[in-house]
């Protein structure tokens, strides 16, 4: 299956700047988002967005590009993600490089998205570079989002990550240490401009603390509540479905010094950290049964460029045979 790899606008209306989540977490970003959409003069050209998985970088990114087309269809927005502008700038055929380079210098609006995804490629840093600097001269507008703070990234050069750092940097941050929240897909009509008869709204909320996560669903409730109450001839139909419970592990527990026990064995130094996501453990540990997430290599969980490190896998798999054998 093939995808366009460089998108113009408008394109994916479901993302605006009226269905993002807003919360004291992210309020900035989406304030700076909206700022560098509008016609307001600002002292700077470029944005750097920045934050964890599924907290919206993307869905703002997205926003910016519909918003300017809507507002100022006279303008040129491209957006391409890292791993792709990677692609794009690999190809042997000099001809489809220039060509590529010549559509992306065209932009008025350049928004690249994971531009994480391009450390360790001088090439594509390169041809960034270039692709920056002309569009600033230009006084044109360069968008950028990444899980890190530019000073942060590895294998990026200090030339590059410097830039980044121009303009306004922003950081979308979790509703808070626990919990967040995010609308995963919204779909309704078959044509723009024509108000759909019915629509559908897909969403989560996360949080390790249930006592949280019960009052995100009251507040979700309440704005479902309210926006019925001001169109009583609309129906609402809202299921709200509990996937898995929340649940803490002592990290001074047994079945943690069990795997530490394994680890430090084999030369390694365990790490424990939190997550927001899902997995077997949450069923395991609802039916009273102890269980532990361990890492085993994956990167990028749940992308179209989701990868499995053979090494490390085969490390996961020496850690379960040393528990197993030092039970």
């Amino acid at each position: 299956m093939s995808r366009q790899l460089i998108l113009d606008f408008p394109s994916r209306p479901e993302f605006k700047f009226s269905n993002f989540v807003k919360s004291e977490g992210s309020r900035f970003a989406l304030q700076a988002a909206r700022q560098i959409s509008s016609s307001t003069d600002l002292p700077y050209n470029t944005l750097y967005l920045y934050g964890g998985r599924n907290l919206g970088k993307t869905h703002l990114l997205m926003a910016i590009g519909n918003s300017v087309s809507e507002n100022f269809p006279d303008k040129k927005i491209i957006f391409i993600n890292g791993q792709d502008f990677v692609r794009k700038f690999a190809e042997e055929n000099t001809q489809e490089i220039t060509k590529n380079l010549s559509r992306l210098l065209e932009s008025d609006y350049f928004l690249l998205d994971d531009v994480d995804l391009i450390s360790g490629k001088p090439s594509a840093q390169e041809k960034l570079y270039h692709v920056y600097n002309t569009l600033h001269e230009k006084n044109k507008k360069s968008i950028f989002t990444g899980r890190n703070r530019p000073e942060q990234f590895s294998d990026m050069e200090p030339y590059l990550k410097s830039r980044f750092q121009w303009g306004m940097t922003a950081e979308i941050k979790r509703i808070d240490d626990e919990t967040t929240a995010n609308i995963g897909r919204l779909e309704g009509g078959l044509k723009r401009n024509i108000i759909p008869e019915h629509a559908f709204l897909d969403g989560e909320f996360r949080s390790r603390s249930n006592e949280k996560l019960a009052d995100v669903e009251r507040k979700f409730r309440g704005v479902f509540d309210e926006v019925a109450s001001r169109y009583p001839e609309a129906k609402i139909d809202l299921d709200i479905v509990n996937s898995y419970q929340a649940y803490n592990i002592d990290a001074k527990s047994e079945a943690v010094a069990m795997i530490g026990r394994a680890l430090s064995g084999m030369g390694l130094e365990p790490v424990l950290e939190t997550t927001g996501g899902g997995s077997d453990a949450n069923v395991f540990i609802e039916k009273g049964i102890t269980a532990i997430p361990v890492g085993i290599g994956v990167r990028d969980f749940h992308t179209t460029w989701e990868t499995a490190v053979i090494s490390e896998v085969l490390l996961g798999a020496r850690m379960c045979e040393a528990v197993i054998k030092g039970i």
